[in-house]
């Protein structure tokens, strides 16, 4: 039954001076209110972060301010914070937190469940594109023995409709991801289908037009899988730019030096 409000930490440094008289304002509000307020502020970090001398003036003075506001118990009152930095919290604001809930990483389960749903999302509903069902388990035939027959056969396989089975491996494959990072891939996915209908010279756009084969999805998994691991090791040990030249010179015929090698990584 509460009153509430939701800002984000990033609105409080543009204020400047301002943010002090702001807040202020709505903390007047908290007192008048007869059912008492929620302030929720997402990236509690940009607005709430430990106290350095690279903080500018205005913004300690709207951490202070707001230290000062919740420095007693209410029951007028609810701050509720989200970060992905908890770390990076004054340590005064941590000290005003008496609950704290992490949402962690989606397990394989819950991968499966984000990866079906972003498929439905992006491909099946804005472009047509229905999951395949399951082939059923057919009686042995006798073998092929038509040249023809085989690659037809051949040509069916790497055709490679996507399955529910394909994307529980797809779940598998890219452990570690956030559900914003699995939304993004299937961005991209849907990406990829318009690029490669236009190359194919089909109209993009028109449900029913489009396709997309295991190979196509594969491509795009793998990839973002290789930038979910750059982006862990950058977070882990720092970017680190690296521009080698050769220390050897080539010399040409004309027998001046050529152009060293460079190599960037």
């Amino acid at each position: 039954g509460l009153e509430y409000a939701i800002m984000s930490g990033g609105d409080v440094a543009p204020l400047e001076d301002q943010a002090v008289t702001e807040l202020h304002k709505l903390f007047s509000w908290v007192h008048r209110s007869r059912r008492g307020v929620l302030l929720f502020i997402d990236e509690a970090d940009a607005f709430l972060g430990a106290r350095t001398g690279n903080m500018s003036e205005h913004l300690r003075n709207a951490l202070t301010t707001m230290l000062y506001h919740t420095g007693t118990p209410s029951s007028q009152f609810m701050l509720v914070l989200a970060t992905n930095r908890p770390g990076d919290l004054d340590t005064a604001v941590l000290d005003r937190i008496d609950e704290s809930i992490e949402f962690g990483l989606p397990d394989l389960v819950e991968r499966e469940k984000l990866v079906k749903m972003y498929y439905r999302n992006s491909l099946t509903q804005l472009l047509g594109i229905a999951l395949k069902p399951e082939a059923k388990e057919k009686p042995r035939s006798p073998p092929v023995t038509r040249e023809e027959d085989s690659a037809a056969g051949r040509a069916m396989t790497a055709r490679g409709e996507v399955t529910p089975a394909v994307l529980d491996a797809v779940a598998k494959k890219i452990s570690g991801f956030s559900g914003r990072e699995i939304a993004k891939m299937f961005v991209a996915v849907q990406t990829h289908v318009y690029a490669t209908a236009q190359m194919e010279g089909k109209a993009p756009g028109k449900k029913g037009k489009l396709e997309l084969t295991v190979d196509m999805l594969m491509d795009v998994v793998d990839k973002k899988v290789k930038e979910h691991g750059k982006s862990v090791d950058m977070q882990q040990h720092g970017y680190i730019y690296r521009h080698e030249e050769s220390a050897r010179s080539v010399v040409a015929a004309s027998g001046r030096p050529s152009m060293p090698d460079l190599v960037i990584n």
